[in-house]
């Protein structure tokens, strides 16, 4: 006699409008690579400074960088970085702002 699993041992099914799980080291699509660029891009990062930063998150040489051959965890690895330095860079603006503005409230007196 089989016997149904109970609610705790089944596995959950993906739900349809969910992309299917992604191997790590599948390698990146284009479309992938684009939103990577366009990552730093965002950031503040011109295209040269893109293809260090991104050479240097997945580990390779500049010269070897080769979109075909980053896996999607590199590629995380690499977007995660992208976040972190778009956040560093946006706390240095804020921090900047707030010196500003002492420093006139300073020269006013």
């Amino acid at each position: 006699m089989t016997s149904t699993p109970t609610l705790g041992e089944q596995k959950p099914e993906p739900s349809p409008t969910s992309p299917p799980p992604v191997d790590d080291n599948a390698h990146i699509t284009k479309q992938d690579w684009n939103t990577l660029v366009a990552a730093c891009k965002e950031a503040g990062m011109r295209w040269i400074p893109s293809l260090k930063f991104i050479a240097k998150a997945v580990g390779v040489p500049v010269e070897k960088l080769d979109h075909l051959q980053i896996t999607q965890r590199q590629y995380q690895q690499a977007m995660s970085l992208v976040e972190e330095y778009r956040r560093s860079i946006e706390k240095e603006r804020r921090i900047s702002e707030a010196r500003e503005k002492i420093e006139d409230k300073w020269f006013e007196r």
